[in-house]
């Protein structure tokens, strides 16, 4: 008779042989005691890999997620020793960090597949050398490429969509020290079910509520273990998922998919919810993100859990937090009509109401009143920004915002899935300058359906941004990803280069906008060593900016202080150099 150990044996009796005999249930029940008993004498590493790419943040090192702790938050019930490590100082020192710890958590994003992989194949190195092969989870937006992920052979377990439903009843149950690789739970893949399973099915058995979310501890006390933790943009989710279900016109090869039937016209007037089954399949938002079809419709999370969050931050020491929400101004919005979760235009406009007693919660903190504390919000969607929630928002002191753009070209637009217009986009910059918000905006280049007349467009849009108060604009490459519209679309060399003199102009428009800093004083903070110049720092703007070197000035590494810095010269399009005063 096969052996089975305690934790599949619980997983058995309750999720399979639920009218087994009493005696079954007891025998169960022991084991479970037994699993929690010994879980609880472990710690549990989580690794935050969000953003690492091939192993090393460039300009994203002030970055601190909501994902790992949430997982450390989903966790606690089972394991109270739990420590959060970037990816890069565990890939330093494995052996240090896997020694005591009993099971390997990690949180990435589609980018960070090679140093998933690397941190993967150090634990389980240094887990041998200690005479102990542990287990290995990944999750996060990674998940999507499930099967690239299982076949290096080093990650054992995958999680798909949100893990807060399904990691509080392995941990609970003792399945994460004691997994039945062979034999895997609803909501995991591992190699026994990865050919067989269905990923959209176990998207949705492991996406929790927000109640269900909300009832985990924030475990924000965890952020501390971030070295530069009270310098960091620390993000607070205000919502969960994205309300745009419209769907691309195109494929990954720019050709015309979309039948006409009219259900994402409907969408613009609030006549269907976006839960209608669209003839061509195509999976609904915009044609480059997995956004809706990974989390859903926005669900917002309440004003006093995202309040609370903020004030932990602030008692920690934390200078810089993001309300983080693929559009802030969705926040709450599904409270005023039915459907309106899933469909991003101005019917019906934001909740006005909502979102200005979640900026009363905010305000309510003198740090960010004083301006000692700084409150960022990323993002809104052009289409939903209107004069009151424009008024509301710029209530919180020196805010900066970001746009979704993507491209200048209202045909492309309506193409790839995006709910707004140029005119729109244009309106929403006019709006923020007259509310003196600043912005900086998202473009994407090499995406399906561009050609010559989408590159002069978005060249154009660019630069009339530019010329209204843009700060910042930000390019990124356009890599498909599994469950999107376009996830077989990978550009084209001649793609690239069309798009090259589009990449030229966010270049230069970003280094002009260094050069209008220059003369100016700026709060700073200390943040990190210069790994070019032993003698210099790097300083984080407190309000949102560039990187600041601060030659002479390692000896105030991480005084935790806010400093004036005058700018004195530009470096490059991200980064500039400036001195004390």
């Amino acid at each position: 008779m096969e052996k089975h150990s305690s934790s599949s044996r619980t997983w058995q009796v309750f999720f399979v042989r639920r009218q087994a005999p009493l005696f079954h249930f007891f025998h169960a029940a022991r084991g479970f005691f037994k699993a929690v008993t010994f879980v609880s004498k472990m710690r549990f590493l989580i690794v935050d890999a969000l953003t690492l790419g091939k192993g090393r943040r460039s300009f994203t090192r002030d970055f601190i997620g909501a994902g790992p702790r949430m997982i450390a938050a989903s966790l606690r019930s089972a394991c109270k020793d739990i420590l959060i490590i970037r990816g890069e100082d565990f890939l330093k020192a494995p052996d240090d960090f896997s020694r005591g710890a009993s099971t390997c958590f990690v949180s990435a994003m589609s980018m960070d597949m090679r140093s998933v992989q690397a941190i993967a194949s150090a634990w389980k190195s240094a887990k041998n050398t200690h005479g102990n092969n542990s287990l290995v989870f990944v999750g996060g937006p990674i998940a999507l490429h499930y099967r690239d992920i299982l076949k290096e052979g080093n990650v054992d377990v995958v999680i798909p969509g949100e893990c807060e439903k399904i990691l509080p009843y392995l941990a609970t149950h003792g399945i994460v020290t004691d997994f039945p690789v062979d034999a895997p739970p609803p909501g995991t893949i591992t190699v026994a079910n990865v050919d067989v399973i269905n990923y959209d099915d176990l998207v949705m058995l492991n996406r929790p509520s927000i109640r269900e979310i909300q009832g985990l501890p924030t475990s924000l006390d965890l952020i501390s273990s971030y070295h530069n933790f009270w310098a960091s943009r620390i993000y607070i989710e205000c919502t969960r998922g994205c309300s745009n279900f419209k769907r691309a016109k195109i494929d990954g090869k720019g050709e015309q998919t979309c039948k006409e039937c009219g259900s994402c016209g409907a969408l613009e007037t609030g006549d269907t919810t976006g839960e209608f089954s669209c003839p061509s399949g195509t999976y609904p938002g915009c044609g480059f993100c997995s956004t809706p079809s990974t989390w859903g419709g926005t669900r917002s999370f309440d004003v006093r859990h995202i309040t609370m969050q903020v004030e932990d931050c602030i008692r920690l020491g934390a200078r810089r937090i993001v309300l983080g929400a693929s559009d802030v101004l969705d926040f709450q919005r599904e409270k005023l009509e039915k459907g309106a979760n899933q469909y991003p235009y101005p019917v019906p406009a934001p909740n006005h109401e909502a979102l200005e007693f979640l900026v009363d919660g905010i305000l309510e903190h003198d740090a960010i009143t004083s301006g000692k504390v700084q409150i960022f919000v990323e993002n809104i969607k052009a289409s939903l920004l209107d004069e009151p929630s424009t008024c509301i928002l710029s209530r919180i002191p020196n805010l900066t915002l970001s746009i979704g753009v993507e491209t200048g070209s209202d045909i492309h637009l309506s193409a790839i899935g995006k709910p707004a217009t140029t005119a729109m986009i244009k309106e929403a910059a006019r709006l923020l300058c007259k509310h003196q918000v600043r912005y900086h905006a998202y473009f994407i280049h090499s995406l399906p359906g561009q050609d010559a007349s989408t590159v002069r467009s978005s060249k154009q849009l660019m630069q009339w941004l530019a010329n209204h108060g843009m700060e910042k604009v930000t390019i990124y490459r356009f890599r498909p990803l599994p469950h999107t519209a376009f996830e077989n679309g990978f550009p084209s060399k001649s793609r690239l280069k069309e798009a090259k003199s589009l990449t030229q102009l966010a270049r230069r428009i970003n280094l002009q906008k260094k050069h209008e800093l220059v003369g100016k004083i700026v709060p700073v903070l200390v943040a990190e060593r210069d790994f070019r110049d032993k003698d210099s720092a790097i300083g984080y703007m407190l309000y949102g900016g560039p990187k600041v070197k601060l030659p002479d000035s390692i000896k105030l590494l991480d005084d935790k202080r806010v400093h004036d810095a005058r700018i004195t010269g530009v470096l490059g399009d991200k980064i500039v150099i400036g001195e004390l005063t």
